[in-house]
């Protein structure tokens, strides 16, 4: 008999885009001030490149003030969604670069696993971006850029 993996495959992740209306350094630093309010601490970050994020963001209910369930859709049993009680493992990249306007262009990445709390079970499933937390990183960015 085979084993399982219980891990759910989904479609490859893409990024999530924004034009900002500001240049890069009004829009690196913002992006910055972001991650700092949002409360996800940076693993990575590429000055030269202009690219930020967390690989290993352990959370649970939400990111900041935006909802696991708005953030992350990781299936559900029962008619609860798995992202509203189960342990969140997310990876977060955001990137900047220019645009030909000179404006800046922000792209961020984000996938994720998610795992049942104290089960004993190593399954974990995938878990798929909603978009919340993208354009909330977008929305904040833009407004700190243009002194809202």
């Amino acid at each position: 008999m085979g084993a399982s993996t219980g891990l759910n495959m989904v479609n490859e992740a893409s990024a999530v885009g924004s034009t900002i209306d500001g240049n890069m350094d009004a829009s690196w630093s913002a992006l910055q001030s972001v991650y700092v309010s949002l409360e996800i601490p940076l693993t990575k970050r590429d000055n030269e490149k202009k690219v930020l994020g967390n690989t290993s963001l352990r959370t649970r209910r939400r990111v900041g003030s935006v909802p696991m369930i708005r953030a992350v859709d990781c299936g559900g049993e029962s008619g609860m969604p798995n992202a509203e009680t189960y342990d969140v493992t997310l990876e977060i990249t955001s990137m900047l670069s220019p645009t030909p306007d000179g404006r800046t262009r922000l792209q961020t990445l984000i996938q994720g696993t998610a795992r049942r709390p104290a089960s004993g079970n190593p399954n974990d499933v995938r878990c798929t971006s909603l978009g919340g937390l993208e354009n909330k990183i977008s929305e904040m960015v833009g407004k700190i850029v243009a002194g809202k």
